[in-house]
């Protein structure tokens, strides 16, 4: 029971992890977004006023393919990786 109680904090850890990663990309094409609008609606401004061409519009970033969300572990996940714990620390002697 121990064994499957760390390897699901090992896990979960892990899950948090990748959440955070998912987040900060997400956060990162949001903010690219955010900024090619406030560059486009400031050249847009500016060509109303005469004061900006063609040339100087920003170019739209490419689009971001955010990886698919995380998925907690599963039960069978979990045992799994206890059982390599267990299979481990068995080879090692501990």
């Amino acid at each position: 029971m121990q064994l499957f109680q760390e390897a699901r904090e090992y896990l979960a850890a892990q899950y948090e992890r990748d959440v955070l990663e998912w987040n900060r990309l997400e956060q990162e094409k949001i903010d690219r977004q955010t900024k090619y609008d406030a560059d486009y609606y400031r050249w847009d401004a500016l060509r109303d006023e005469g004061k900006a061409s063609a040339v100087n519009c920003p170019i739209c970033p490419e689009p971001t393919k955010l990886p698919e969300y995380p998925k907690y572990p599963t039960k069978e996940e979990i045992l799994a990786m206890a059982e390599f714990i267990r299979d481990f620390t068995n080879d090692k002697g501990v």
